[in-house]
This record gives structure tokens, sequence and C-alpha cells, in this order.
């Protein structure tokens, strides 16, 4: 089935610059997509998204100007079913991996089953985080200290250089210190990077194997 708004979307687009004979065919068509709407099936498919019930107003104010009242008991029973399928603890705990936040929906014999698989899969995501940030601050600071090497090699091949004149060695001189304690600083950084990051896969590892096989269907 079309998603209604969808269809109706598309006509209203199609309006744009029309003639009065094509307005009066596209009325009659948003008119006839109102009326072949099945409402249960729509309300179904919101339901399988995990959205609220307000959206019903949507297609309400849609179908009004058509004369076409929208049926909110068939939209809601759809939507019930539907929020079935939301709601299984599989389907929050992906959204909580996902980043996914969770509009309140669900009924509540089936509310705190998801709620919990959410935390778990946000747990998740937040582990991996970690693991990342932590995996990027170590390349980094690898990454500048091996580029201060190349710098301090080349300035200093610079300073001892026939065409360099003394204040320009002294200068080079500077910066070369400055820098070399900088790669000090940052090689003297690396291990507890390192160990921060052996600290964050644990964790991760650790938290994967206490939800192992709660979610694998």
């Amino acid at each position: 089935m079309k998603i209604l708004t969808l269809m109706l979307t598309v006509l209203i687009l199609a309006g744009c610059g029309e003639s009065e004979e094509e307005r009066n065919r596209r009325d009659q068509r948003q008119t006839a997509a109102c009326q072949a709407t099945d409402w249960w099936a729509l309300g179904f498919e919101d339901g399988v998204k995990g959205l609220r019930a307000d959206q019903f107003g949507k297609y309400r104010r849609e179908c009004a100007p058509y004369g076409v009242t929208a049926n909110i008991g068939d939209y809601l029973d759809g939507r019930d079913d539907g929020l079935v399928d939301y709601c299984r603890p599989q389907n929050g705990y992906r959204l909580g991996v996902g980043g996914n936040r969770y509009a309140n929906v669900c009924p509540p014999d089936l509310e705190r089953p998801f709620l919990d698989a959410h935390k778990d899969g946000a747990g998740l995501r937040e582990r991996r985080a970690a693991v990342d940030k932590a995996e990027n601050r170590l390349s980094q600071a690898k990454k500048r200290a091996n580029s201060l090497e190349r710098t301090i090699a080349d300035k200093s091949t610079a300073m001892i250089s026939p065409g360099t004149s003394m204040e320009g060695r002294i200068n080079l001189g500077v910066e070369i210190k400055q820098l070399t304690q900088e790669k000090v600083d940052l090689n003297r950084s690396i291990p507890q990077l390192e160990a921060e990051l052996n600290e964050a896969r644990r964790e991760l590892d650790d938290y994967q194997a206490s939800i192992a096989g709660r979610y694998s269907s």
C-alpha cells in the first residue's frame, strides 16, 4: 500500500502552476486517495515504525478538505498491532545501539523489556565509542610524534646549512628545543594512552560477554 502522506505530497507538488481543470482532476485524485486508504494498514505501518498516535491528526487534516473522514478506530487498531513488532526487545536493543531515542509509545506490558534492551544497546554503543575515542587519541599522538621527529630533523639540517645566518641558527635552535620538548611529552603520554585503550577494550569485551545471546533472534 502506498503511504497516504507520500501520495498527497506528490499530488500537491504536481499542482504548482496547473490550470483549473488540472486542479480539479488533482482534487479528485486526492479525494480518491483518501477514500481508498486502508486505515488499519496505515496504522500498522506507523506502529512498526514506533510513531506516536498523534500522527493520525496529520492524516485527518490532509483528508478533511476532500470530505473524507479518517477512520481513527481502524488506525489505532492497526497501530496497536504494529507496536507489538516495534516493541520487541530485539528492536529496542537495535535502536539503542543505533543511538535512536525512545518516544514512549510501547504499551505497559511490553515497555519494560523494551527499555531494558534499549539500555543494553545504548551501553554497547557507549563502550564502542569509548574504544574509538581512545584509538583516535593514541593514533593522533603517534602521528604527531612522528611528524615532530621529521620536522626536527629538517630544522636540524637547516641549522647546520652553510647558507643559514647566525640569527637563523639561533631561531632554529629555539624551535628545535620547543619541538623536542613536545615530542618528549608526547612519547611520555603514549603508554598512558595505550593503557586507556586497553582498558576501554577490556570494558567493551566484558560488556559484550555480559549481554551475549540476549538479542540474537
